[in-house]
């Protein structure tokens, strides 16, 4: 049980990040997206998502060293934006491998 608990965490730890999917599950396109940690050392950005599409990306987390949380940040049709904390790492390993995000007219989830 130990060395499948050892191969997981070294798993994470050598990809040395997180890969995140968003899903823009909305009636509208949402524009100027920005997915970091808490610590904001790395981002990864999209300028767009249409509606009822979805883009992958990969954060860097190498330099990532403490606890904390993943950030999603997006602007919507009109204007409004919005901003979430999802998720959470520790001493700057990532416990997922992938991170899921579903926008909604009125949810991120």
């Amino acid at each position: 049980m130990s060395l499948i608990i050892l191969t997981l965490v070294s798993c994470n730890y050598l990809n040395q990040g997180v890969e995140v999917k968003i899903d823009n599950n909305s009636d509208e396109t949402i524009t100027d997206i920005v997915f970091t940690t808490s610590e904001n050392l790395e981002i990864v950005e999209f300028e767009s998502i249409d509606t009822n599409k979805s883009v992958k990306g990969f954060l860097s987390m190498k330099k990532n060293k403490v606890d904390g949380t993943y950030l999603i940040k997006f602007t919507r049709k009109n204007g409004k934006i919005e901003s979430k904390e999802i998720g959470y790492y520790s001493n700057g390993i990532p416990l997922e491998e992938i991170i899921e995000i579903k926008i909604t007219n009125d949810s991120i989830k």
